[in-house]
């Protein structure tokens, strides 16, 4: 088993994504739809798809002519700046119930990890959107309903393209669903035999992966099981909701896909203690977040130690002989105009606690609920059976 060290070197995949799907929309004949079963990394080992964007190791086997086609492609260039919009929503957490036809067993994860991983979302979204707001106006409420997604599976894997039907079944046009993977099944685009930890996409709506590598979770997360990864993939999405290759990733500078993890310290209360790379630190802490780089330098992997060292609210500025940075005031003031109305609908569904639920969700509760009891016996292969009678029309 994964001891602790290891979990805390767990990179996030959202490039590797990025890239796999950039070559399967530009070179299909590399990466052909639809997407295998075992994953794009079956394709192109995940080590050189998560930097193939910098040309580096273009020729990973002894064909000429993908050789020269993967020269031909030029990936997005991605700036230190947010370019479009970041997001302005709700995190919808799903718990996976995955029922394995030939075992006639179940996968998922127990209902008090779920409220814990719910309940440390509420905490550690507030100070993630205060360092995100560097980047622009954002929003991130959560949902106190968790939305069950049954799935009958052959076997306990599946891969991204899967996770994307089931994602679209259950969302709504706010949402960002948050998906625990639980222990003992594996999403075959994020293995943490290969050293993923989660990664954050787009179906119809965005989405957030996070591989879950323990049992009886904690807020502290004493083993480090879950809130690396899941504070990455909030703090990622929250500024780079479209997925698109225009806005860059803000946490890999600072850990750990570029260097030794930062890990942002706060108290019960939400209050900022301390950044440090030590797991555990030498003081009391009540919950972490992965550290956020700030903008002038979000392009540097690894970003030196002050760009990601720094409380929320107070990133350090650049300083002479560091990257420049394009000057985007009237861009942005023109994005944060028409963004105006759409905060001030979406505050209305925020309360004190930083709990937004929507009427829209509320509703969803009764018409989801009872599902349960039809996982095993179930029709259907390989895909969430909430029919379409189940439901609701929340737009």
């Amino acid at each position: 088993m994964m001891g602790a060290a290891e979990r805390r070197n767990l990179r996030c995949a959202t490039r590797a994504l990025k890239n796999a799907r950039f070559i399967q929309a530009n070179a299909p004949d590399i990466i052909p739809q639809p997407e295998p079963p075992e994953g794009f990394s079956s394709i192109i080992p995940f080590n050189i798809l998560e930097r193939i964007h910098l040309r580096e190791n273009l020729f990973w086997h002894d064909d000429a002519q993908r050789l020269e086609r993967m020269q031909r492609l030029t990936f997005p260039t991605v700036g230190a700046e947010a370019v479009d919009p970041l997001l302005q929503g709700v995190l919808l957490f799903a718990r996976l119930v995955a029922a394995i036809r030939p075992q006639n067993s179940i996968i998922t994860m127990s209902d008090a990890d779920v409220a814990t991983a719910l309940n440390y979302a509420v905490k550690a979204s507030g100070p993630i959107s205060q360092y995100a707001a560097q980047y622009g106006r954002n929003s991130i409420a959560v949902s106190t309903l968790v939305v069950p997604i049954f799935v009958q599976l052959d076997v306990p894997s599946y891969s991204d393209a899967q996770l994307q039907t089931w994602v679209n079944q259950v969302a709504f046009s706010t949402a960002c669903v948050v998906v625990l993977n639980p222990l003992g099944l594996l999403n075959t685009d994020a293995d943490p035999a290969k050293g993923i930890g989660g990664y954050h996409s787009k179906a119809n709506v965005p989405y957030i992966f996070v591989n879950v590598l323990g049992q009886n979770l904690t807020l502290a997360d004493e083993g480090f099981f879950y809130a690396g990864s899941l504070s990455h993939e909030i703090a990622e999405m929250a500024v780079d909701p479209l997925v698109d290759g225009r806005n860059p990733e803000v946490c890999d500078p600072c850990g750990p896909n570029c260097v030794s993890t930062f890990l942002d310290y706060f108290d019960s209360g939400g209050n900022y203690i301390a950044t440090s790379q030590a797991f555990p630190p030498p003081f009391t802490y009540s919950f972490f977040i992965n550290g956020i780089v700030a903008s002038p330098f979000a392009t540097q992997c690894p970003a030196p130690a002050k760009a990601c060292n720094y409380p929320p609210g107070s990133p350090p500025p650049a300083e002479k002989g560091d990257k420049d940075r394009k000057d985007t005031k009237d861009r942005k003031d023109i994005k944060e105009g028409a963004k105006e109305k759409d905060k001030d609908a979406k505050e209305k569904d925020r309360d004190q606690s930083g709990i937004g639920v929507s009427d829209q969700i509320a509703g969803m509760a009764t018409q989801l609920q009872g599902t349960a009891d039809n996982v095993v016996g179930e029709e259907g292969h390989d895909e969430a059976f909430i029919t379409p009678q189940e439901r609701p029309d929340v737009g």
